[in-house]
């Protein structure tokens, strides 16, 4: 039960990627399978996190909860993400605001 009280809870307000790399870094230090971090985290979810987890059926592992949970809660976008992203585009000619903003008609 000890081991509970280290697992940081979740209700999807949270960064969900630091989250899920404290898990597994506490999952790591205390030499627990990817099958018991997955139940320690199933038990760590509340408000519309554990909702969530609530009607996804086809989980049953760490690999598969990872995959889910990022997509239906994404971590904030890191200012880093966004310059890269502008890097990209301009190698390929397309101006940011071009990309992101639409003008509107006068």
């Amino acid at each position: 039960m000890k081991r509970l009280t280290l697992f940081p809870n979740f209700s999807g307000s949270e960064n969900s990627l630091n989250w899920l790399k404290t898990l597994q870094q506490i999952g790591k230090s205390l030499k627990l399978n990817e099958q018991q971090i997955y139940e320690l985290t199933t038990i760590k979810l509340s408000g519309p996190a554990h909702e969530w987890l609530y009607h996804q059926d086809e989980i049953d592992n760490w690999s598969s909860f990872k995959q889910a949970f990022l997509y239906a809660f994404p971590p904030p976008i890191q200012s880093t993400n966004i310059d890269y992203l502008a890097q990209l585009l301009a190698r390929k000619g397309v101006g940011v605001c071009e990309t992101f903003v639409h003008p509107h008609p006068a």
